[in-house]
C-alpha cells in the first residue's frame, strides 16, 4: 500500500478555526493594551498638570490664600504653557467657596500632552481638556492638644480629565492633591 500524505478538508477547517480563535484573542488583548496605555498617558499628564499648579501654590505667600479665603472666592495667580501657545502664560486657578463638586463653572483648561512632528517640519499638539476645583480649609481654628492654633490652610486641588471611551468622551473620576500652606514653617 502506498502511504498518502496531505491534509483532509476537515483537518484544514479545524486548523483554520483554531488559528482564527487565537488571532481574535491576540487582537483583543492588543486593543485592551492600547486603551490602557492611552488612559495611563492621560492620567499621568493630568497628575503632572495638577502637581504643577499645586507646586506654584506652595510658593505663594500665606496672605494670598488668606485674602482669597476671606473673600469667599477669587483666583490664585498661577501660570502654564497653554495649548496653542509656545510660552508661559497667566492661567489662574479659581477658588469657589460655595461649591462641592466639579461642574461647568470650574476652571476648564486644555493641557498639552505631547508635541509631535507633523512630517513637514511643523508641530502637532496633542491636548486634553481638564477641570480643576480648589478647596481651602483654614487650620487656624484647629489647635492640637493645647498648642496654639496654626496659621495655615489645607489646600486641596481636585481635578478630572476627558477620556475617549467606547461610548464617546467621558470625564474621569475626580482625583485630588493636598498640601498645607502655613504662614510660618510648621
Amino acid at each position: 500500500m502506498k502511504s498518502k500524505s496531505g491534509l483532509t478538508l476537515a483537518e484544514v477547517m479545524i486548523a483554520f478555526v483554531v488559528f482564527t480563535a487565537a488571532s481574535i484573542g491576540i487582537m483583543t488583548s492588543v486593543a485592551m493594551s492600547q486603551r490602557a496605555a492611552y488612559k495611563a498617558v492621560r492620567q499621568n499628564a493630568a497628575f503632572n498638570a495638577a502637581q504643577g499648579y499645586l507646586e506654584q501654590m506652595r510658593s505663594m505667600p500665606f496672605s494670598t490664600f488668606e485674602t482669597v479665603f476671606n473673600d469667599g472666592g477669587g483666583t490664585l495667580p498661577t501660570v502654564s504653557s497653554s495649548a496653542g501657545v509656545n510660552a508661559i502664560v497667566d492661567d489662574p486657578v479659581t477658588y469657589f467657596a460655595t461649591t462641592s463638586t466639579l461642574d461647568a463653572e470650574h476652571d476648564a483648561k486644555t493641557v498639552i500632552i505631547d508635541i509631535q512632528d507633523d512630517g513637514a517640519g511643523g508641530e502637532v499638539q496633542i491636548t486634553m481638556p481638564m477641570q480643576f476645583r480648589l478647596e481651602l480649609r483654614s487650620l487656624t481654628d484647629n489647635p492640637s492638644a493645647g498648642d496654639a492654633p496654626w496659621d495655615a490652610f489645607e489646600v486641596t486641588l481636585l481635578y478630572r480629565f476627558e477620556l475617549m471611551q467606547a461610548g464617546g468622551v467621558q470625564w474621569s473620576p475626580e482625583e485630588r492633591l493636598v498640601t498645607v500652606i502655613a504662614e510660618h514653617e510648621i
